[in-house]
């Protein structure tokens, strides 16, 4: 982004505007003022406006008078940022309604509002004003319906979950932050049960249609869960996004919501975590923030809102009970032990995850030519297996039992490993070994036990040619057939001691002409489709640091 860009300050304070102009120029932007309506439709005119930034009472109209011929989008919309004395909720709401980027109550906090105004200017070329909010502006990829949900509209779970670490990189890219809230309803089950499904049913449309109205041009709003709804939000820091979700809790609690005859009021329990710009972390773990200072808040109460830190976990949160109740569960204790049990759950498999990292690293560390090549195959085949909508659980075994595929290589001496020229018959028979060697070594451990048959059988060929005990078809895990391709895959892509790298038309070439015969037909079909949309450019960026992310990427999910 260059800081060249024009913004236009519009308040009738002009001491407002010079305060104003000041902080801006001192990060380098080029400020123009104006104390009126007229002169700010006047300099509109005769500069190359990229950001405008206004106070909602003008003299001689309002700020609002501003939004329609700016937010032209076939004439390349302008975005409006309205920093006022004279705001509140409702304010707010309307000025988001129509078109506004953001809005800020004087006092300002500097950092949330030069990280808004860098946002604005990144996002200007592509801004739609008011039009933003039809699914229009999504990308044609998230119009596919498989990425929506059916009920409210909004995009859905798995379309995070496939759209979160792109979107990382690009704040990365922009040195900006990105923050998550995830959104829980507070006793939904008990309005499903006391009120009818079809009532929790427009509830929950009703929720999905205010948070798109509230929210800014380019943050996403997701049906996560049942009740859950999570906001991504690129360029917002924890205070921004916050700040947010106190305007949210004030939309659904004052007044109350309305479902045709029916008068609901809400109580919402949202967690926070902000993903800073340089910090090495995977998406699944930035979601796991979300998810575990949402529970906090859920411990704490209906309008509760958490902010993620790494102390969260051993704190311990204190609830008034009140009268005990002897005839019904005690169902905050049970909340809170539930809680406990997963934090233990985590720790475990922190620690497993940490012994699986040792594993490969000893193994990839013997050829410098595989380096990282158990994280790349790990990481197209977690994608692969997303994209087939497996369960989650099934998910986390095939992306370990990836990781795990080589690990049998340890029994095969350095010189065959890194030969460079062709193996002999005698050496490629120790080569076909490694997958029973790793069950051999798997086994001693009782973590991997669902991973043993995918590690032992990825090999195996779809028309039962592979090995080591010539499976063919459906006969073959799934997670086997997966893994499969995306060894293959990053076999080809990747240079070795006895080839160099193939090009992305021979590999394309030779899924084609593998498949039925090595690759299962709908998992090569979905290979190809994704490596065309540019998937692995994203998953391994193909460059040392970015392989290391992945390793933290596949350690720490």
């Amino acid at each position: 982004m260059s800081n060249e860009a024009h913004i236009l300050l519009v308040d009738p304070e002009r001491e407002m505007c010079v305060v104003v102009a000041s902080l801006l120029e001192t990060q380098g932007f080029r400020c123009l003022q104006a104390q009126t309506l007229a002169e700010a439709r006047s300099l509109l005119t005769s500069h190359p406006i990229s950001l405008v930034i206004s106070e909602l009472v003008l003299e001689d109209g309002s700020g609002f008078d501003l939004l329609p011929e700016l937010s032209k989008p076939d004439d390349g919309a302008v975005p409006v940022i309205f920093l006022t004395a004279y705001g509140g909720v409702e304010s707010a709401k309307e000025a988001i309604r129509k078109g506004a980027f953001d809005y800020y109550e004087k006092p300002i906090n500097l950092k949330a509002f030069h990280t808004a105004v860098r946002q604005a200017l990144h996002s200007s070329h592509g801004y739609r004003g008011p039009d933003r909010r039809k699914f229009a502006t999504l990308p044609a990829d998230r119009l596919d319906p498989t990425c929506r949900d059916d009920l409210t509209g909004l995009v859905s779970h798995r379309y995070v979950l496939g759209k979160l670490p792109l979107l990382h990189l690009e704040c990365c890219k922009k040195g900006m932050p990105l923050s998550l809230c995830l959104i829980d309803i507070d006793g939904f089950r008990k309005i499903n049960d006391r009120r009818g499904l079809s009532v929790g049913d427009l509830l929950l449309i009703e929720v999905g249609r205010r948070l798109r109205q509230i929210v800014r041009s380019n943050d996403i709003v997701s049906r996560y869960g049942a009740d859950e709804f999570l906001l991504v939000l690129p360029g917002a820091d924890e205070e921004s996004a916050n700040r947010l979700c106190r305007r949210i809790k004030k939309e659904f609690t004052d007044p109350c919501v309305e479902i045709g005859d029916e008068r609901v009021k809400l109580g919402l329990c949202t967690g926070v975590a902000e993903i800073d710009s340089d910090e090495c972390a995977n998406s699944v773990e930035f979601l796991e923030r979300a998810v575990e200072a949402m529970h906090h808040a859920k411990l704490q109460g209906p309008g509760s809102v958490v902010v993620w830190r790494r102390q969260l976990a051993e704190e311990t949160t204190m609830i008034d009970l009140g009268d005990p109740d002897h005839t019904n569960p005690d169902v905050e204790s049970i909340n809170v032990m539930m809680w406990r049990f997963r934090q233990l759950n985590r720790r475990l498999n922190n620690v497993t995850m940490e012994s699986l990292r040792l594993l490969v690293a000893a193994v990839e560390a013997r050829d410098p030519y595989t380096k990282h090549h158990s994280v790349r195959v790990a990481s197209f085949a977690r994608y692969l297996a997303g994209e087939l909508d497996l369960p989650e659980g099934q998910v986390r075994t095939i992306y370990s039992a990836a990781l795990l595929h080589d690990i049998g290589k340890i029994g095969v001496p350095d010189a065959i490993l890194t030969k460079p020229g062709r193996l002999t018959a005698q050496e490629f028979q120790l080569i076909r070994q490694h997958p029973e060697i790793a069950v051999n070594i798997l086994e001693q451990a009782q973590f991997f036990i669902s991973e043993l048959s995918m590690v032992r059988h990825h090999h195996e060929w779809y028309n039962g040619k592979g090995y080591p005990d010539g499976l063919a078809g459906q006969d073959i895990p799934l997670g086997s057939r997966i893994i499969q391709i995306a060894d293959s895959t990053e076999a080809m892509f990747a240079r070795r001691s006895y080839k160099d790298s193939y090009d992305l038309e021979h590999t394309l070439h030779q899924l084609r002409d593998g498949t039925g015969r090595q690759f299962d037909p709908m998992l090569a079909e979905l290979a190809i489709r994704l490596i065309q949309q540019g998937v692995l450019t994203q998953l391994w960026r193909g460059k040392e640091s970015a392989s290391e992310e992945l390793t933290q990427i596949a350690f720490n999910n």
